[in-house]
């Protein structure tokens, strides 16, 4: 559970902006938008695929 303690005196704005960046980087929205509708198991899998070759193309090039 993510969770953002308000101090007294501390904007209202600030504690949403760090409350998003922490569900971001928990991956709470990406969860969430996954589950809204059902994948296939075999769609997940090529899915999977296709974002692990994107990731190996993007760090042979780093490695250039």
């Amino acid at each position: 559970m993510t969770k953002v303690e308000v101090r007294p005196g501390q904007d209202i704005g600030s504690a949403l902006k760090v409350f998003k960046k922490k569900c971001a980087k928990a991956g709470i929205m990406k969860e969430f938008k996954r589950a809204q509708r059902f994948e296939k198991p075999s769609e997940r899998r090529r899915k999977q695929a296709r974002e692990s070759l994107k990731r190996a193309r993007l760090a042979s090039l780093e490695e250039l």
